[in-house]
């Protein structure tokens, strides 16, 4: 086996073991943060909120995860640019990234899934252990906090451990989560996410096509197969990037 390429895609290694691993960490801090109220009220709220925390978790996990990140990003990322102001606002940088959205889905995955986890890890505490510390006056945050949620950690930690890795997996080895959603941090990634945002409607418009040839010499730079589609009357400005077009 040749290894002559090694150090030469070295970097990208660690730079996409670096991105996996805040994916990885950021849907699991969200996602858990989610997952104990929604496992929560499904076993104490009452039956609106159980209602609703049971549906939500149906729906996540009933749907595919590729099928959640295309509503998140092409759905919920297109209405952004139709918004009156937020291209001057401080948040646009972060909502043009395709990152912010890959966490929330992540994020909703895992408060799916978990939220039924932990559904039956509280009704899983023995109800005398909750009895004795009420009996002992102990309020009811009180006993959430030092006897129910740790004992409901502690009967379930194999199944979250699974369940984590479960969604390391998701991360790490199906590449299309990924690469369909431009999560890669490469100059290109944010140059089409731009591309697909002024697709959608931009009211600089013009100011775009003013830099329609940096645009593209900017593409051509990133190493990606970039061919003007002067020929298209509907899409005058069109061009052809790795086999996709984007309407500039």
């Amino acid at each position: 086996m040749e290894w002559y390429w090694l150090p030469e895609y070295a970097p990208r290694f660690l730079e996409g073991l670096w991105l996996t691993l805040q994916l990885l960490g950021l849907s699991i801090f969200f996602g858990m943060s989610l997952a104990i109220p929604i496992g929560l009220a499904q076993v104490t709220g009452p039956w609106p909120l159980a209602w609703t925390a049971r549906a939500f978790c149906t729906v996540i996990r009933g749907t595919p995860l590729l099928i959640q990140l295309w509503l998140i990003y092409y759905g919920l990322g297109s209405l952004f640019p139709f918004i009156p102001g937020i291209r001057e606002s401080m948040i646009w940088p972060l909502l043009r990234e395709a990152f912010p959205y890959a966490v929330v889905a992540f994020s909703l995955s895992v408060a799916g899934y978990e939220g039924e986890v932990m559904r039956g890890a509280f009704r899983s505490v023995p109800r005398g252990e909750l009895e004795a510390a009420r009996a002992m006056g102990m309020s009811p945050f009180k006993v959430l906090r030092r006897i129910w949620l740790p004992r409901a950690l502690q009967n379930v930690f194999p199944t979250l451990a699974g369940e984590f890795i479960t969604h390391k997996d998701y991360l790490m080895t199906d590449r299309s989560f990924r690469f369909t959603h431009a999560i890669s941090r490469k100059p290109s990634a944010s140059i089409i996410d731009g591309l697909r945002a002024v697709d959608v409607g931009t009211p600089d418009l013009d100011l775009f096509h003013s830099h329609h040839a940096d645009y593209v010499q900017a593409l051509k730079d990133t190493g990606a197969e970039v061919t003007v589609l002067d020929a298209l009357d509907a899409y005058p400005d069109a061009v052809l990037v790795e086999d996709t077009a984007l309407c500039l």
